[in-house]
């Protein structure tokens, strides 16, 4: 990301768990970039991806009460690109964070996310059946197009993100 005061974009918030914020968020997370950015591909690609994350955080985050209950979403984005966070609380001994761990190496085996997807939809394809495609992500990294990253943060929290580099056109473009 640039240095201070060259952000143009910046959307929090901190909401529960629940699917139906998954829509909430994508529209306003939609207007938002819309405001900045203008209608079109880049405030559609933000706000799918950022619902896609939350989807994925409310499916495999540990919503274990009392303080578990909250589900963080930013999107804060400078003159180059825009960057996705959504952060759930994690148990860190799931087989999903290691699924996840392992789903992000492999789309970084491709020489982009791009052709990460499109293997994955060649291998679906190929083995015709089913069931779980593991297509998620991959799909969000292939469609963005975006780098794809993940952390764990103190307390248990799992923080992943999506960067996603703005067209050439859009560069310069700010709320200064």
């Amino acid at each position: 990301m640039e240095g201070p005061g060259s952000q143009s974009f910046h959307f929090a918030m901190r909401v529960g768990p629940r699917w139906s914020n998954v829509e909430r968020m994508r529209t306003a997370v939609l207007h938002s970039a819309e405001a900045v950015f203008g209608p079109g591909d880049v405030s559609e690609v933000v706000s799918t991806v950022t619902s896609e994350l939350m989807e994925n955080a409310i499916k495999y985050g540990d919503w274990r009460p009392p303080e578990r209950i909250w589900l963080r979403v930013a999107v804060v984005g400078g003159h180059r690109s825009l960057q996705i966070h959504v952060e759930c609380p994690i148990d860190e001994g799931s087989p999903h964070l290691a699924n996840l761990r392992r789903t992000l190496a492999w789309i970084e085996g491709f020489a982009s996310p791009r052709d990460a997807y499109l293997a994955r939809v060649q291998e679906i394809v190929e083995r015709g059946e089913p069931g779980s495609s593991g297509m998620g992500l991959v799909r969000v990294a292939g469609e963005g197009p975006c780098r794809l990253s993940a952390s764990i943060l103190p307390s248990s929290r799992l923080k992943v993100s999506a960067t996603i580099e703005l067209p050439a056109d859009l560069q310069t473009n700010s709320i200064e």
